[in-house]
């Protein structure tokens, strides 16, 4: 009698996690879309944009709705800190499309439309690459599907955008990623309105001394001089001139020695940056550090215009 009950109570409570696990509802499956059929993905809820065909041996799952009848699924296109639409990709219903799973609770969002009053943005297609200048010698970066706010244009049909980031402390159009027209699939805006830079630099060195220069706002000034740092003597602004408000000097110097032989001399090379319009004099001193009389000066007159 004994053994028997023993048993009553092992085989209970066994039964007791078995008839709890019945008693949990089955968790909501997410909200998909059929994959039978072609389904083409768009980065704005338009089917006049270029689209992606997305795999039918993948499920599809659908994160948001519009009320106009398009689906937002997450973007793999999308960048770190996307928000709202544009951290989707969407596809539009169809005749017969019925969505499975737990589609009740849909956030409904509103995808972001560029008006006149937004300045200039552009979508990139889904091949597209920027550049850190408006052409394609630089090394590029994939761009896909991205909306981002143009800055500025320049010749050859260049866009320039701020990537948010800035090599080498750039700054101005130095700091501003480039795409090319062809990588372009919506241009919206008032884009004619952008101002046309031009990013390549203006070149000085020793021998434009006491010469007088145009510059813009946004353009970038390139001073290349001889001299050899082993001395103790490098090229700077000297304390004595005080703080350039309109020409804002890019980190520091860099040097390039001539050759190889230890000690030898070379070109240092410093970037300025027109911060804003008016005339000024730079003035560089070649010095060390802890002395006051520059052994050598190169002075250039400069006057700043407006962006073009």
């Amino acid at each position: 009698m004994g053994r028997i009950v023993l048993w009553a109570i092992v085989l209970f409570c066994f039964a007791l996690p078995l008839a709890a696990q019945d008693g949990v509802p089955t968790p909501p499956q997410p909200c998909s879309a059929p994959t039978a059929g072609q389904i083409t993905a768009y980065r704005l809820p338009d089917s006049a944009n270029a689209g992606i065909a997305l795999s039918p041996d993948e499920p599809i799952i659908v994160s948001a709705e519009l009320a106009s009848g398009w689906y937002g699924v997450v973007s793999m296109g999308a960048l770190a800190g996307s928000t709202g639409s544009i951290l989707f990709d969407w596809i539009e219903a169809h005749e017969g499309m019925a969505l499975e799973g737990n589609c009740a609770t849909l956030p409904t969002i509103y995808p972001y439309f560029v008006t006149q009053g937004d300045g200039c943005r552009l979508l990139t297609t889904m091949d597209a690459s920027s550049y850190p200048q408006p052409d394609t010698t630089g090394e590029s970066s994939a761009l896909p599907g991205l909306l981002v706010q143009v800055l500025a244009r320049s010749e050859g049909d260049w866009y320039g955008y701020d990537p948010a980031y800035s090599l080498n402390g750039a700054a101005g159009v130095r700091r501003l990623q480039w795409i090319h027209a062809p990588n372009v699939d919506q241009l919206n805006g008032d884009c004619e309105a952008l101002p046309i830079v031009n990013p390549q630099p203006t070149m000085i060195t020793q021998a434009d001394h006491g010469s007088s220069i145009q510059m813009n706002v946004g353009d970038s000034l390139e001073v290349t001089l001889e001299g050899n740092p082993t001395t103790g003597y490098i090229w700077m602004q000297p304390p004595m001139a005080g703080e350039n408000a309109l020409l804002q000097q890019q980190g520091m110097f860099t040097f390039v020695p001539s050759s190889e032989l230890v000690g030898a001399g070379g070109v240092f090379t410093l970037t300025f940056v027109a911060m804003a319009e008016g005339e000024t004099t730079l003035q560089l001193g070649y010095m060390r550090r802890f002395e006051e009389n520059p052994l050598e000066i190169v002075t250039v007159y400069v006057t700043v215009g407006a962006a073009s």
